[in-house]
């Protein structure tokens, strides 16, 4: 599936590079950019996400409350 709008991805610093050549440029442009405001890396629209599909965000593996947390 194709982005249609900027897609937020989950890439830890030891992981950038590996991200930014998972997937080719898109119309001579980056297919992952970082957003220096929001300090976080995000996929143009137009990337195909399978490719990326290891640092999308998962919200079902977070923990809904305190005392069940995440490890």
């Amino acid at each position: 599936m194709k982005a249609r709008y900027r897609t937020w991805l989950a890439v830890p610093p030891d992981e950038r590079e590996l991200a930014r050549n998972a997937h080719p440029p898109v119309n001579g442009q980056k297919a992952i950019v970082w957003d220096g405001e929001h300090k976080l890396w995000y996929a143009q629209p137009g990337v195909e996400l399978s490719l990326l599909d290891k640092w999308l965000p998962r919200p079902q593996n977070f923990s809904t409350n305190d005392s069940d947390p995440v490890t």
